[in-house]
């Protein structure tokens, strides 16, 4: 419909008005002249009853019609928003939500306002595209809001260690960019220990002590402590439950506490005869780790004789027949040996 030609469009209202009984002014539509409305701007015609007729924003527009006027006779922004700038809406009244509801982007309207894109409900994950981490943090976004769109690197600039802990941040989450003696004020050894932090990370912030009543078990630490440290928390059993040898434990723990722990076999390598003496090892304990060849020079013939057989004996190159008869060996002993042709008189 051609709106230009105002004869035209004067009787097309009339013919509108009168068709759906409207009211112009209070007047009936019985006496409405078309010379009163030839004009669009001059008429009464009230806005709510050009919103019923047939005519597009469009039309209405070129008529003279501000988006104001149709905003308030109730045209809705979705009718609107093809036919008036953006600029014309806002100053109509329309809000950044309501704008942003209707299908107008981020990109489009990100010049109205950081505070106002954030009222409208744009995430963060959209408006960082347009705006800087200093901007966002400026309007009041939390860290806790902020913390799925940037990292810890990022973040630490504008935010202390203090608002790191209050925003629930974990020692995992922050350890790649604040040392442990920054975290260890905020933060428990559990909660570094939950982090899968090592030992040897831990060692140069935290005492032994504190690291063993964190449950850090002796195998844990036995790489990065000295035997000589250690036993101050740890029995030998937990020692030997962590399977340390009796070479590592030897110059820290003397025979007598590690002979209930290894065999004399295993502890010769390290000690003495004489330290086994000492630590009153006894014979028979003492022949499961020395044949008579290393004992005869500590014990008579006479003591090894229970312990040790004929045969042993003789391989043992004691091989005098009365030699053997005065260790406590019979004739009968000396007689069925097998080993009976290797005994000299």
């Amino acid at each position: 419909m051609n709106i230009g030609n105002k004869k035209f469009f004067t009787k097309y209202l009339k013919y509108k008005l009168k068709y759906r009984n409207l009211i112009l002014g209070g007047t009936d539509e019985s006496i409405i002249e078309p010379k009163s409305i030839i004009k669009l701007e001059e008429s009464k015609l009230s806005i709510d009853q050009l919103k019923n007729s047939e005519f597009t924003v469009k039309q209405l527009k070129e008529k003279g019609f501000t988006v104001k006027n149709l905003k308030e006779a109730g045209f809705n922004l979705e009718s609107l928003k093809e036919d008036f700038t953006l600029e014309e809406l806002k100053e109509a009244g329309f809000k950044v939500k309501e704008l942003k509801k209707a299908g107008f982007t981020l990109e489009k309207l990100k010049d109205v306002g950081l505070k106002q894109l954030k009222k409208a409900g744009f995430t963060i994950k959209e408006l960082k595209q347009y705006f800087t981490l200093q901007k966002l943090k400026n309007v009041q976004f939390t860290l806790q809001e902020l913390k799925d769109d940037f990292s810890v690197k990022e973040l630490k600039e504008y935010f202390t260690l203090d608002n790191f802990k209050e925003a629930n941040f974990t020692v995992q989450e922050l350890k790649d960019e604040f040392s442990i003696r920054e975290l260890k004020q905020y933060f428990t050894l559990d909660n570094f220990k939950e982090a899968n932090f090592t030992v040897q990370q831990l060692k140069n912030d935290f005492t032994l002590q504190e690291l063993k009543n964190a449950n850090f078990t002796l195998s844990q630490l036995k790489d990065d402590f000295s035997v000589r440290d250690l036993k101050q928390y740890f029995t030998v059993d937990n020692f030997k439950e962590a399977n340390f040898t009796a070479q590592q434990l030897k110059d820290d723990f003397t025979l007598q506490e590690l002979k209930n722990y290894f065999t004399v076999s295993n502890l010769k390598e390290y000690f003495t005869l004489e330290n086994f003496r000492e630590a009153q090892f006894t014979l028979p304990e003492l022949k499961t780790g020395f044949n008579i060849t290393e004992l005869k020079n500590d014990y008579t013939l006479r003591l090894l004789q229970p312990h040790f057989s004929l045969e042993q004996f003789i391989e043992a190159g004691i091989t005098k027949r009365q030699e053997l008869k005065d260790a406590g060996f019979s004739k009968s002993d000396l007689k069925n040996s097998t080993l009976k042709n290797k005994i000299i008189d």
